[in-house]
């Protein structure tokens, strides 16, 4: 089975954020239990954010830089439909 329609990249990092209906995680869910790539996104926008917040103290605001290069992290690996 070749997969002709992938999820966009903003619905992938809302699924990562946990901001996507139950209807969607259970179809992204099923999404990338077939298709690599998506996976592999999936797993890039997951290391963006742990990053993100591992520079994030408890009451602290992020430390200055950090959103740029997890943007130039992204970017460096763009998402392939």
């Amino acid at each position: 089975m070749t997969i002709q329609r992938h999820p966009s990249e903003s619905l992938l990092l809302d699924y990562v954020s946990g901001a996507v209906s139950d209807t969607d995680r259970l179809a992204i869910t099923m999404h990338l239990a077939l298709c690599e790539l998506c996976r592999e996104n999936v797993e890039l926008l997951e290391t963006a954010a742990g990053a993100f917040m591992d520079d994030l103290g408890p009451e602290s605001p992020p430390k200055l830089g950090t959103l740029d290069r997890m943007m130039s992290n992204l970017s460096e690996h763009p998402a392939s439909h």
